[in-house]
């Protein structure tokens, strides 16, 4: 199975004037969910977006700014959200914990809350977080206007403090293929989708997906099926006022990506969708729609934008 993971990457070494990304971290299914109440005892979605988690996510009072990205067990939630009453408005990952018998109200990370964080997403084996930051990197004091990739690792006191990732080379394991959203020379427009392969024990560089995926708009957010069959992302296009939707595009199996195709143009509540991710099993796919709520659906409705189908 080829791994993904939700990476926002600031490569200095690589001339990156912004890195951006949100990708899926497909992880092995729980051997059982026994123990927890699973995407909090909702009943599953079918193939028609439903609203997910209404009055519980987001926090009361706030905005969210990602898709839930759950635990591989299930037990945690977190996401990144901001209160627009607060100033300066800061986006902040939070989280909910099942704590045997219940969820725990949404919590502020230990390691979040003093600068702009977003997007976080666990790695297959759950024992890291990557998250988008503004924090200072090391040596300086002042955030950075440009978002880089930061990560905690899990130890047996909670989480690490944050890391940060300027190069393929620190990532120092293999997390699988990794797909991106970047501002790099040669790109198609605004922003492109890369991905970066594991070869020979380390990342390559960041190879560009090239125009069937990208355009002269912004594409970012990219989410990969487990097996790397199909890639969902967000769109943003000014074509005479600002346009946001989810698309779909689906691996060739000769390294090329089928025509991405707008998942709107289909299923309407998939209009002004962004932040896709996907569930750590791969059977559900979950988005922010626009307003802020979230929404989840079987991830089979992928399907019927297949090519032929």
């Amino acid at each position: 199975m080829r791994k993904t993971v939700r990476l926002a990457l600031g490569f200095v070494a690589l001339v990156i004037v912004v890195f951006l990304s949100s990708c899926g971290t497909p992880s092995p299914p729980p051997t059982s969910s026994d123990g927890f109440a699973a995407y909090f005892g909702l009943e599953k979605p079918g193939l028609s977006p439903v609203l997910f988690a209404p009055g519980i996510l987001p926090p009361e009072g706030a905005i969210m700014h990602s898709a839930p990205a759950f635990s591989p067990d299930g037990t945690a939630v977190y996401f990144s959200a901001y209160f627009p009453d607060q100033e300066p408005r800061i986006d902040t990952i939070m989280f909910l914990e099942w704590a045997g018998d219940h969820w725990s109200s949404a919590q502020i990370a230990a390691f979040s809350g003093q600068f702009n964080d977003n997007w976080p997403w666990f790695s297959p084996d759950g024992n890291r977080i990557y998250f988008n930051s503004q924090r200072p990197p090391k040596g300086r004091s002042k955030p950075t206007e440009e978002y880089g990739l930061w990560y905690v690792e899990r130890s047996a006191g909670g989480w690490s403090s944050p890391r940060q990732i300027v190069s393929p080379a620190d990532f120092g394991r293999d997390e699988g293929t990794i797909y991106v959203a970047a501002i790099l020379p040669g790109g198609y427009g605004d922003m492109d989708i890369y991905q970066l392969a594991y070869v020979d024990g380390t990342y390559a560089m960041p190879e560009n997906l090239g125009p069937a995926v990208n355009t002269a708009a912004e594409e970012y957010g990219p989410c990969a099926a487990p097996d790397g069959s199909y890639l969902i992302f967000a769109r943003f296009a000014e074509e005479g006022e600002r346009k946001v939707d989810l698309y779909v595009s689906f691996g060739q199996g000769d390294g090329t990506w089928s025509a991405a195709q707008n998942m709107g143009d289909r299923v309407e509540a998939f209009q002004g969708g962004r932040f896709p991710g996907l569930s750590p099993d791969g059977e559900y796919l979950f988005y922010v729609a626009e307003g802020g709520d979230i929404y989840w659906v079987d991830a089979g409705i992928v399907a019927q934008f297949r090519p032929g189908e």
